[in-house]
């Protein structure tokens, strides 16, 4: 973040001036003399708006009504800018640019004057004032095509962002959005694009992360176990400490959190918390030698949790199994197969991943993952739920990344990426089939969506 005092303005506009400029520095091309006009007042009817990009979390969006035109940024600091930018037929950039907006102290957002254009091509760009990175939205031009599907998929996610919060919308629970910042990173992870790291920072500052690891301390260890995940992998992204420590921070905490019943596991929930005290654990030499085993069904599916009775743990509904039981326990084992280079653990981590994704498993349908256990999705009593199957295929993935899988395919994940049916770019809970009226988007299914698209 940048600096509140006179001195560091000054730079920072200083900088940010030269980017601007070393940008426009452009080659002189023959091109049509598309006047630009600007106009007194603001048209009446804004009729569309231009796929909006992000810079640092800056969000720049191209205006368009009645033949003129106008940029916006919004979520920005002082100092921050966008601007209009204008080419030829041939997608050249011109040595000018118009209706410049700049951020001052007193808002968060700007938009510059409406610019009235004959011809030519359109787009709007802008930059953080203390970042040289610059953005531009599309040309308005149908030759200029829009963004690949991914990268559509990451932009609406972050739509849901909630700013002032650090959390995805309506994310009372947090461990969904920590699951979504995930995601965030294994995009740029994947992908190489790094544009969305001040996301990372953004959520870093926000609640009690910075001195506990977690937005907020709900009780649930899983929940924030959720946080600690997601740290790790923005360490392994960026190799900033304060990450590393995050991560630390919250497995710190669970030391006394061992049940002193069930061999010894981890309770999902802190005492007081959870009305009926059942505990859910995790640690693979539990799964192999101890109580855990009864969560390992002779199929090789993974069920879902055992209940307390009196001194001992009883697997009590063996039906109930979802999607991230698997997932999170084949990239469980492929992170412990890293750290020990032992081959048993894929040998575990395969039996996995073939009982749940074979053509017989309860979790496939027509050849696409299914939830079964999910019988109020779609729907208001869908939570959790909606974001399993993205759990699933990422660490499917991370099998397959080995290179040492014996069942684990490429063309498994790529046949859940080409299942995928959208909205506007927005994913619904159904991988399969056209979406339907009930089958409302949101951060969690779209989340689900995007680690699909992640993994090919």
């Amino acid at each position: 973040m940048i600096g509140r005092n006179g001195v560091r303005w000054g730079a920072a506009l200083g900088v940010a001036g030269l980017a601007v400029a070393t940008y426009l520095v452009v080659r002189q091309e023959s091109a049509p003399d598309v006047r630009m006009q600007p106009l007194p007042n603001t048209p009446g009817d804004i009729q569309a708006v231009n796929p909006q990009v992000r810079v640092w979390t800056r969000t720049i969006t191209l205006i368009r009504a009645d033949g003129a035109a106008a940029a916006s940024i919004e979520n920005g600091q002082p100092g921050d800018s966008a601007w209009l930018d204008r080419s030829d037929k041939k997608f050249r950039p011109r040595d000018e640019i118009f209706g410049a907006a700049s951020i001052p102290a007193s808002t968060a957002t700007q938009r510059g004057p409406f610019y009235r254009y004959a011809g030519g091509l359109l787009r709007a760009c802008g930059k953080a004032a203390d970042r040289p990175e610059i953005r531009c939205t599309r040309w308005t031009a149908p030759a200029d095509p829009p963004p690949d599907q991914r990268m559509r998929a990451v932009e609406r996610l972050l739509d849901r962002y909630d700013h002032g919060t650090g959390l995805w919308e309506h994310d009372a629970s947090t461990w969904q959005s920590a699951k979504a910042l995930t995601t965030v990173i294994d995009y740029m992870g994947r992908t190489g694009d790094r544009q969305y790291l001040g996301y990372l920072d953004e959520t870093f500052r926000h609640g009690d992360i910075a001195r506990t690891g977690v937005p907020v301390q709900t009780g649930y260890n899983d929940d924030e176990l959720w946080w600690a995940l997601a740290w790790i992998r923005a360490f392994d992204l960026t190799q900033e400490p304060r990450y590393l420590d995050a991560a630390r921070k919250i497995v710190d905490r669970l030391g006394d959190q061992r049940a002193s019943f069930c061999d010894g596991g981890l309770a999902w929930a802190r005492t007081g918390i959870d009305p009926d005290l059942h505990p859910w654990t995790q640690v693979w030499d539990w799964f192999t030698t101890g109580a855990g085993r009864a969560l390992l069904d002779p199929s090789g599916v993974v069920n879902d949790h055992l209940d307390q009775y009196g001194s001992t743990c009883v697997l009590v509904d063996e039906n109930r199994r979802w999607t991230y039981d698997q997932g999170m326990l084949i990239s469980g084992l492929v992170a412990l197969y890293r750290a020990s280079g032992n081959s048993a653990l894929l040998t575990s981590a395969d039996r996995i991943a073939g009982a749940a994704t074979h053509d017989g498993s309860v979790f496939i349908q027509n050849g696409i993952l299914n939830e079964p256990s999910a019988t109020t999705c779609p729907g208001p009593e869908c939570h959790d739920a909606e974001t399993y199957k993205g759990v699933l295929v990422r660490g499917y993935r991370e099998l397959v990344d080995t290179g040492r899988s014996e069942v684990a395919t490429r063309e498994f994940l790529t046949r859940q990426t080409y299942s995928l049916r959208d909205t506007a770019d927005e994913y619904g809970f159904r991988w399969q089939g056209l979406p339907r009226d009930d089958d409302h988007p949101n951060f969690a299914t779209q989340t689900a969506a995007l680690d699909a698209l992640n993994a090919i």
